[in-house]
């Protein structure tokens, strides 16, 4: 294959790509899954989420999905290759750990605050965009989260694991990184 067939799509075409198709997989699950209750705090609310609401914290994931995938091509098995897609896992998981346990934590207060500080630390290509993304979806879930639900607590607390896991994520690529003596 030509470099000018490998290169027509580029990364940040892999990049809108793959967030549309995580985005639009979240949506149709969330509609597939029925009507999702609401909870503020531990406690159960006669409120259901919208599924465009859950499906939007999918186009952060998906972005930092794409540029994890594009990292491990750049650096294979070397920390700054996998280390993203692994903090990727643990943000997933503990965003669906919701779904079967109450617990008052937003994952997109947790995708977003990582994903906001992963774009202003990495100064990738097309990275105004991506920020200018990432802070529409937070504002989405303050409204909600603060206005409409009345629920800061769970947001709170996903943006401070969301900063947690970004620290993480920073220490092992600088830990990595430092010249062995």
């Amino acid at each position: 294959m030509s470099d000018t067939k490998k290169r027509l799509l580029g990364r940040q075409g892999f990049t809108v790509l793959v967030a549309l198709f995580t985005s639009a997989a979240s949506f149709l699950l969330a509609e597939l899954m029925g009507p999702i209750p609401l909870y503020v705090g531990i406690r159960e609310t006669s409120v259901v989420a919208p599924s465009l609401y859950l499906a939007g914290a999918a186009l952060p994931f998906g972005i930092l999905l794409a540029e994890a995938v594009i990292d491990f091509r750049l650096y294979g098995w070397r920390v700054h290759g996998f280390v993203v897609l692994v903090v990727l896992v643990l943000l997933g998981l503990m965003s669906m750990v919701r779904f079967v346990m109450p617990l008052p934590l937003s994952g997109h207060g947790l995708i977003v605050a990582y994903f906001l500080l992963h774009e202003l630390a990495e100064r990738r290509e097309g990275r105004s965009w991506k920020l200018a993304v990432g802070s529409l979806i937070l504002i989405q879930a303050a409204w909600y989260k603060l206005f409409l639900w009345s629920d800061p607590a769970s947001l709170l607390t996903g943006i401070c694991l969301g900063v947690l896991a970004w620290a993480a994520e920073r220490a092992l690529i600088l830990l990595a990184e430092r010249p062995t003596p």
